[in-house]
Formats: structure tokens, C-alpha cells, sequence
């Protein structure tokens, strides 16, 4: 009787901490799907003037929404925090509650920046709008992005940026555009409307802006494919046991057909140093700027100027700004 009483009580003890332990292991987790996973504002692109004849002209009442994982709004709690932050308090002001007032012309876009802390573990998310101001309203009659096609080889860039017409059809100049891709491993949209191909796949690439209240954007879907249309050269450097700094390239040579074309870009070093050619006369063009000939230099992780060969031949090239290790090589055959 004393054993099985004994017996009984160990039984219970342990029964009392399994289910302690069992307690702890199934304790509520925060859902991924419920976390604050981002903040997107109504706008990335406003354009205002110094007119006040109309409050759109100079004001615009900025948004920013929380977002879950899934794309669809979280609720924020009472004591999740948003603010607005303008860059240069001077041309473009922003009220706690969102609204963006015009003050003073601006020789360059000025960023707006909004934050939110929220969810009961507190991230922190950010977005970020652009406001330009002109000294009075340009009117807006179209927006659109017209390519010349939609279908791309990997590593081909060229610029796609928004045409902006006015009422007389003519380009309307100086206003400030927003670019997005849904999927800038497929194909990257840069901040200047420079599309880039990047991975075979399909993606869809978005121009927005705001104009004195009115909204306007455009998309269109772009298919990246194999083969590549433009190979890539990366631009690297490294030290001799002399102590001196040298340019190699990777890779060194690269054969291509006649309309293909070569990029190149910077490395480890995050600069690409120039390139010379032995003979320019036909190198080019590149399909962003029309650029022909030698490369200049230029610094930026992710950033690449491409030239196109149409004249078959062998083009040999060095860096400009440091010493070459040794030539590098392009072939272009018929």
C-alpha cells in the first residue's frame, strides 16, 4: 500500500511536469502572417508648385499604410508610432499627420520619409516619397511607357522612362517620376527609368507620379530570356607585392556576335576604372544614352554601362584610371 501510494505520487510529479513542459513548448507564437512586415505610402512621386490658387497645387496629403506578409493591411495598436520626416525642411514641409506643404522651389527631388514602429514584438518599417516643386503648374494630358518591345536577353539594359505629355502634346520637363519593379531579380527598374534585364523570367514594371493632385501611372509586363544578349565584365583590382595597384578583368575575353553587346561594372572595389579602347571607332552604341567609344569611370555596386558591336573584329581595351594586369579582349564574329 505504502509502495503504490508512493508509486502513485512520483507518477503525478511527473505527470505535473510534462505538462509544465508541454505547456511551455505549445506557448503562443506570434503568427508570421500577423507581424508589421511593411509600410507603403498612397505615393513615391509628388509634384507641387508654389501656385496657391488651388490647395492640390501646393499641398498633398501623404498615406502610409502598414501592410502584413500577405500584402493586406495590419492593424496597428495604441501605442504603435508613425512619423513623417522631410529632408530639407526649407522647400518641402511635413506635417505629423502626413501633409505635405510646398515652401521653395527644388533643384533636386526632396525625400519625405515615413516610419512606423508597431506589432507587440515592435519592428520598424520605412517608405519613402519624393517631392519636386516647380515654380508654377505644368499641366499633365498623357502618361505612358512606350518600349520598343518587351522581350530582352539577360543583361541587356536600355532606358524605358515615362513620356509626359502636355496639353499641346509636347514633353512636359522636370517632374519627378517614381519606377518599381514587382521583381528586380527578373528585371530591375532604376530610379532614372532605366529598365535592366537581369534573370530569365517575366516581371511587371510600374511608372507613378503625382501632378498638382492629379495621379497618373502606367505598366508594362517585360520578358527576360536565355541567351544572354549582353555579356558582363566585372572590373577588378588587386595589389602587387610591390605595393602597386592593379585593374584585371573578369572574365578577360569574351567572344559575342555581331548586335550583341559587352557591360561592364565595377567588382569587389566597387568602382569600375574607365576603359580605353586600342580602337574605338567601333565600339558602340549603348542602348541607355546612345554613349559610344571609351567608358568613363564610375562608382556603385550594382551599376553597368554597356557597349554594342556591329563591325566583326577583335577589340582589345585597358583601364584608364590604374595600370592593367593585362589587356582585356572582346570578339565579335559575324
Amino acid at each position: 500500500m505504502r509502495t503504490t501510494t508512493l508509486f502513485s505520487l512520483v507518477l503525478l510529479a511527473l505527470g505535473i511536469a510534462a505538462c509544465g513542459d508541454a505547456e511551455e513548448t505549445i506557448a503562443p507564437v506570434e503568427n508570421p502572417q500577423d507581424l508589421f512586415w511593411a509600410l507603403r505610402l498612397n505615393a513615391h512621386a509628388i509634384n507641387l508648385s508654389l501656385d496657391q490658387s488651388r490647395p492640390e497645387y501646393y499641398t498633398f496629403k501623404l498615406e502610409a499604410t502598414p501592410l502584413r506578409l500577405d500584402g493586406t493591411p495590419f492593424e496597428p495598436g495604441p501605442g504603435d508610432t508613425l512619423i513623417f520626416i522631410s529632408s530639407d525642411t526649407n522647400r518641402v514641409r511635413v506635417s505629423p499627420d502626413g501633409l505635405i506643404t510646398a515652401k521653395a522651389v527644388t533643384p533636386s527631388p526632396v525625400r519625405v520619409l515615413a516610419r512606423m514602429q508597431a506589432g507587440r514584438v515592435p519592428v520598424t518599417n520605412l517608405d519613402s516619397a519624393f517631392v519636386t516643386v516647380t515654380p508654377d503648374v505644368r499641366p499633365v494630358k498623357s502618361f505612358s511607357i512606350q518600349p520598343a518591345r518587351t522581350t530582352y536577353g539577360i543583361g541587356f539594359d536600355t532606358t524605358m522612362a515615362a513620356r509626359v505629355l502636355g496639353p499641346d502634346d509636347e514633353p512636359v520637363t522636370g517632374l519627378g517620376i517614381a519606377y518599381r519593379s514587382n521583381l528586380p531579380k527578373v528585371a530591375n527598374y532604376t530610379p532614372t527609368g532605366v529598365f535592366m534585364a537581369m534573370t530569365p523570367g517575366k516581371a511587371m514594371l510600374r511608372a507613378s507620379m503625382v501632378a498638382y493632385g492629379t495621379p497618373f501611372s502606367d505598366s508594362v509586363e517585360v520578358t527576360v530570356t536565355e541567351p544572354p544578349e549582353v555579356l558582363h565584365v566585372v572590373t577588378e583590382y588587386t595589389t602587387l607585392p610591390d605595393r602597386s595597384n592593379v585593374v584585371y578583368f573578369v572574365p578577360r575575353e569574351v567572344t559575342i556576335k555581331v548586335g550583341q553587346g559587352v557591360s561592364w561594372g565595377p567588382g569587389a572595389g566597387g568602382c569600375m576604372y574607365g576603359i580605353v579602347f586600342d580602337d574605338p571607332t567601333n565600339v558602340g552604341p549603348s542602348p541607355v544614352d546612345g554613349a559610344t567609344g571609351d567608358l568613363p569611370l564610375f562608382c556603385g555596386v550594382g551599376t553597368r554601362t554597356i557597349r554594342k558591336f556591329y563591325v566583326p573584329g577583335t577589340y582589345e581595351y585597358q583601364a584608364w584610371l590604374l595600370p592593367t594586369l593585362e589587356k582585356g579582349k572582346v570578339i565579335v564574329v559575324p
